[in-house]
This record gives C-alpha cells, structure tokens and sequence, in this order.
C-alpha cells in the first residue's frame, strides 16, 4: 500500500487514486472525487471512470445499432489493463474533431451584450428567486430571508439598485 493510500479509507477511493496513478504513467491527467461509496475518475470530455470498489467501468462510443451508449468494464485488481483500455479510449476521443456548434434560434443574437456593468450590477436588476423572499420595511435597507440572508455577496441596499 503506497503512503498516501492509508488516508483514503473507501476500497472506491483507493481503487480510483490507484487507476489515476496508473493512467499518469500513461501521460494523462485526471482527477479524482469520492463520496458515497462511489468514485470517479475524471479523464476527458466525455471519459469518466467510476468505481464501486469492485469493477471500473467507463463509457465508451454509441452503438451503431441500438443507439445507446456503450460500457466498458474491468476488475479493480488490475488497473494496469483498465489504464490501457481508458488510455486507448481517450486516444480515440482526442482524435475526434471537436463538435460545430449548435446555431441560435432564429431571431436571437448569439453575441452577448456589451456592457461595462459589473456582474454585481446587473445582479441586482434581476429578479429575487423564488426562495428569496425580499421585503422592504421603512428604512433605507431591504430585509432579506431565505439562503440569501445569510450570504455576504447578497447584502443589497436601496443606494446600489
């Protein structure tokens, strides 16, 4: 057991820092995020490793047949060979012409509005979310409840509206 692997105490955890360590032999980055008894392996767009602590498994191309997304599947006691599968997959993918995108409806503008309003600016123009109850007492504050109340960034006055 390497060092590091003593703080993890998930088999999902050790299972997926151990591929990861595997497949940066392989020259590829990842990173990795645990919780609940699962684990992934993020590779690259559309490659995501995940683990249980027994299998990994990875999503591979679309059947031509059926349409469907296809899987991909290797024990957790060798990731050597699943390190070569995803490597041999993330090849593929990389080799693959990134996607046009997709038009904007018509009669809508896809360049976005210039501006020289700061994000917080428009922020207070927008309307509150619904969970966001604002009331305005006498005074030159507005009372906020909810989540909201409780956030510095959404401390509005009437001076900055």
């Amino acid at each position: 057991m390497v060092a590091d692997e003593r703080v993890y105490r998930h088999p999902a955890a050790r299972a997926a820092h151990r591929l990861s360590r595997t497949l940066e032999h392989h020259g590829i980055p990842t990173q990795v995020h645990e919780g609940r008894g699962l684990a992934l392996v993020s590779v690259w767009l559309d490659l995501v490793a995940w683990t249980d602590g027994a299998c990994f498994w990875w999503s591979g191309g679309v059947s031509e047949t059926t349409r469907r997304r296809t899987y991909s599947f290797s024990p957790v006691d060798d990731p050597v060979t699943a390190a070569r599968r995803i490597a041999d997959r993330y090849a593929e993918l990389r080799q693959v012409p990134p996607a046009k995108p997709v038009p904007a409806p018509r009669g809508t503008s896809s360049k976005k509005p210039k501006t020289s309003r700061t994000p917080r600016e428009m922020a207070v123009d927008e309307p509150p979310s619904p969970e966001v109850a604002v009331d305005e007492p006498p005074g030159p504050d507005v009372a906020v409840s909810g989540a909201a109340a409780t956030d510095p960034a959404w401390s509005i006055t009437k001076e900055n509206r």
